[in-house]
Order: structure tokens, then C-alpha cells, then sequence
């Protein structure tokens, strides 16, 4: 029905996207493009399984100490705050009943460069520094999922990180580290230093170093430097290139359907229907006990937006409402023939009546 209305917007969408697809070249390197971020995906799935074994609580815990430097990543937000300073942590006695593994059960104080305008008590989410904006240096509270790296490197902290300037000397400390490391920071060494011994393990690192390999000895980015293009525009490119593909894909499936080739006649019988029973207008408009209907999505929601809309549930017990919706959740097929209490009796006859 929402496909069927949308088709003249729809079928304008898919003439924009098949003329943006046909603007982008890539200059015949589409194939190798394809297999190069082919091998960066598996790269960077490959670092998230080594990363799920270098922070399991039994290998990293032991290196938690104050001054150790981590990069934090909020894997859900993907947003990166790049390098911090470990002040302190806790394990909670208890698990979260959200939580998703034993790292969770770690806290790990944090000292990184934040927005300063997402620190307030109103700020519901702690964001990084923004590009070319002042930050400011907090104490933040991470779980170890967050960490996307651990450093070998150790800077001083003071006792008391209250006083902004002493969190500001800490930060700078970190700043002077990424500065002599030009910005590739030591880690800790995964078999070395955290005895990480699993044969999973390795068998990751062996992939890893293969991929790596691979990358490394691709002639690709100086093939598309000699004909003298932006190796980064043309990722950028091929990534553009391919969300719209992906877009050309869904909307071709909704014009397809606005269209009739699927359910064309079962859609005019379902609108008839709709109609008779004031679910929606006579111009094809989504009335409100239509709008009604479309919140529902665990039942009937024709036969349950009756119900409801008709005031059956006003002078019901909370009890009989309860066994009313029951008869919604289907268990299993029975021929048992049931007796049940007179009111309950009256609700059945009721839905069967509505039904």
C-alpha cells in the first residue's frame, strides 16, 4: 500500500541513482579497488578478533596500572577518542544484567581529550574533542570492550586529578608521547609481555600477517598515483559507488512492487477490505484506526484495533483482558474442549465476534 502511493517518487529516485552510479569512473580500476578493500575489511576484522583475545580480562587486567597510555574507541558509536591515560579501576561485584561478557565487569578510569560541551550534567553521551576545537582532559569511565589498543608506554600522574591544570599536564604528557613516537605508540607485545598462548590466537596473528603482506606488495595505490589520481579519492569513490548500489538494489525492489508485479490484485482486495472497515479513507488516506493498527506488530492488529477502538476493553478485569489476549499468542493446536467461567466465556464470544 506505502509502496503503491510512493511509486512516482520512487521511480524518480532510481533515475537519480542510475545517473550518479553511471558520473562516477573509476578509470578500469574497479576490479583492483575491489579486492583492496576486499583485504581491508579482512584486515580489520581480523585486528577485532585479535583485540576480543589481547583484552580478555585474564590477559590485560595484570597491565591496568595508572599511567599506562590506551587508545578508546566507542565501537557502538564509532567514534574514536583516540589516546588516554588509565587512572584507575574497578570490578563490579556483581554482573550488569546487560552486559555481554566478563570485560564488561570492568571499569577502567580514564583520562581523555572531550568535548568540553558534552561534560555537563544536561549531556546524556561524552564525546572526543573536535577537530580544530580545545578540548577538554576528564576523567571518563570506560568499559575494557572500548579499548582498541594498549600501550607499553607509561606517563606520571599526580595524586589529585581534580585541579584542571593537572589533568591539562597529564594531557600533554600523552600529546609529547604521540610526538616522539611520531604517532605510532609501542604496544604491548600480545605473546611477549601478556602470555597470550592460545593456538587460536596465533593461527589470527598468521592471518593477520598474511593480509598484511598482501596490502603491503599491492601495486594498486602506485598504478593509480602513475595516472596521476588521488589513491584516497578513488576509495573514497568506489565506497560512494557502492552505497549507491545498494540503494539502486532497494529501491528497484520497491518500484517493482508499486508496480504490481508482486501481490498487484491481493493489494486491491487488502485495500478494499481496509476501507470497509475504516481503516483508511476512500481516497487511500491512513486513517487513525489504521495508524492504530500499524503500531501493533506482536498480533491480529485488524481484530485487536477493533477491539480496542470499539471500548470492548473498558469494562473488562484486568485478569479477563489478560486471558482475552492470550487467545492472541498461539501455543499449539488442541481439540480439548475447554469449560470456562461465564465472563471469561463472554470475552471469548466476544473476540469471535469481532474476528
Amino acid at each position: 500500500f506505502q509502496a503503491d502511493r510512493a511509486l512516482p517518487e520512487a521511480e524518480a529516485k532510481l533515475l537519480s541513482l542510475e545517473d550518479s552510479k553511471a558520473k562516477i569512473d573509476l578509470s578500469g580500476f574497479e576490479d583492483d579497488i575491489t579486492e583492496y578493500t576486499r583485504l581491508v575489511s579482512q584486515k580489520d576484522l581480523l585486528f577485532q578478533e585479535i583485540r576480543s583475545y589481547i583484552f580478555k580480562p585474564q590477559y590485560v587486567v595484570p597491565f591496568l596500572q595508572p599511567g599506562r597510555l590506551v587508545k578508546v574507541t566507542d565501537f557502538e558509536q564509532l567514534v574514536e577518542f583516540g589516546w588516554g591515560v588509565i587512572i584507575n579501576f574497578t570490578k563490579r561485584t556483581k554482573p550488569n544484567k546487560n552486559s555481554s561478557g566478563h570485560g564488561d565487569r570492568y571499569i577502567v578510569d580514564v583520562l581523555l581529550n572531550c568535548d568540553p560541551t558534552t561534560l555537563g550534567r544536561t549531556s546524556t553521551r561524552v564525546r572526543p574533542r573536535e577537530p580544530k576545537h580545545d578540548g577538554e582532559w576528564a576523567v571518563i569511565p570506560c568499559s575494557l570492550k572500548m579499548f582498541e589498543r594498549i600501550s607499553a608506554v607509561r606517563v606520571y600522574i599526580p595524586k589529585d586529578l581534580k585541579p584542571k591544570d593537572n589533568r591539562l599536564a597529564v594531557g600533554k604528557s600523552v600529546v609529547e608521547v604521540e610526538k616522539r613516537f611520531s604517532e605510532v605508540i609501542p604496544e604491548l607485545d600480545p605473546k611477549e609481555d601478556q602470555s597470550i598462548n592460545e593456538e587460536s590466537f596465533s593461527t589470527l596473528l598468521r592471518k593477520l600477517e598474511t593480509v598484511e603482506d598482501k596490502l603491503s606488495s599491492s601495486s594498486l595505490k602506485a598504478s593509480v598515483d602513475a595516472e596521476g589520481k588521488d589513491f584516497e579519492g578513488m576509495l573514497k569513490l568506489y565506497k560512494e559507488k557502492e552505497k549507491i548500489e545498494e540503494d539502486l538494489k532497494a529501491t528497484r525492489r520497491m518500484v517493482k512492487l508499486a508496480r504490481g508485479h508482486i501481490m498487484k490484485d491481493e493489494l486491491k482486495r487488502m485495500k478494499r477490505v481496509l476501507r470497509r472497515a475504516g481503516f483508511i479513507s476512500r481516497g487511500d488516506v491512513v486513517e487513525m484506526k489504521g495508524r492504530t493498527a500499524c503500531e501493533i506488530n506482536t498480533a491480529d492488529e485488524l481484530v485487536i484495533t477493533e477491539l480496542m477502538l470499539g471500548g470492548n476493553f473498558n469494562e473488562m478485569a484486568p485478569e479477563v483482558v489478560v486471558a482475552l489476549l492470550s487467545c492472541f499468542v498461539f501455543d499449539e493446536r488442541s481439540d480439548e474442549s475447554l469449560v470456562l467461567q461465564p465472563h471469561l466465556q463472554k470475552a471469548l464470544n466476544l473476540l469471535r465476534e469481532v474476528a
